[in-house]
């Protein structure tokens, strides 16, 4: 029996020295061709999906929380002109998506770079967070985050696994968490889906979910205890 204590591994274990990379850990797949097939097709339905859920216009501000290298960015910025701030973890990978999306619309953010935002009263019209959420081993921490990042009655696109899977020193683990549940505890769901066949594998498919929601369930007495113990101004 492994006795050997499990714990979450340093956040350094998405850093990338390259596109090529990155792709390999947004979409892992085994081989170069079939990592480059699944983006392109998913990353052209998921900004079709989002496009018409959020209806974005050149004065919306969208925040793409775990936005990798900006490949969903990129492609809502050239169909909507919109302005998006993509948050990572990963300094690599904020530093390749600004080159990556190239665009003044854009900029890259760190975590804390994000709560000041939210200190300084900025709140966001959209959020999407694309196959990032059954990742975070303190995920409340994140929907959270997110909550207080939108506007009261901003809408979230979500993908994601069904089951965690969380990167920690045995491999990627199953924490138990229900991130679906915490995420209809906070935000209503307007739609339940996931990605058409078309798009990925089937097996692919029936282990995820696409939800669509909206911020306009009331705030928990807690739910902003970890910036700075006050609420937001709007």
């Amino acid at each position: 029996m492994n006795n050997k204590k499990t714990y979450y591994y340093d956040p350094n274990i998405f850093n990338v020295s390259n596109i090529a990379e990155a792709m390999r850990i947004i979409l892992t797949a085994n081989e170069v061709k079939a990592v480059e097939q699944r983006w392109e097709k998913e990353t052209q339905f998921l900004v079709n999906d989002i496009g018409d859920y959020f209806s974005p216009t050149e004065k919306s501000f969208i925040l793409d929380y775990g936005c990798g290298i900006g490949r969903i960015s990129k492609k809502l910025i050239e169909d909507y002109d919109c302005f998006i701030v993509g948050v990572d973890i990963s300094e690599s990978m904020r530093e390749l998506a600004v080159n990556y999306v190239n665009n003044e619309k854009f900029s890259a953010v760190s975590r804390e770079e994000l709560l000041e935002l939210i200190r300084q009263g900025f709140r966001f019209d959209y959020c999407l967070s694309i196959w990032v959420l059954q990742h975070c081993p303190q995920v409340i921490e994140d929907i959270n985050l997110i909550k207080t990042a939108l506007k009261r009655e901003g809408l979230l696109y979500i993908l994601n696994n069904y089951c965690s899977a969380v990167p920690t020193n045995h491999g990627w683990v199953n924490d138990g968490v229900d991130v679906f549940k915490l995420l209809i505890d906070h935000f209503n769901e307007v739609e339940h889906g996931h990605l058409p066949y078309s798009v990925a594998e089937k097996r692919l498919c029936d282990l995820t979910y696409i939800s669509r929601m909206v911020n306009n369930k009331a705030y928990e007495k807690n739910i902003f205890s970890f910036i700075d113990n006050r609420p937001a101004n709007n």
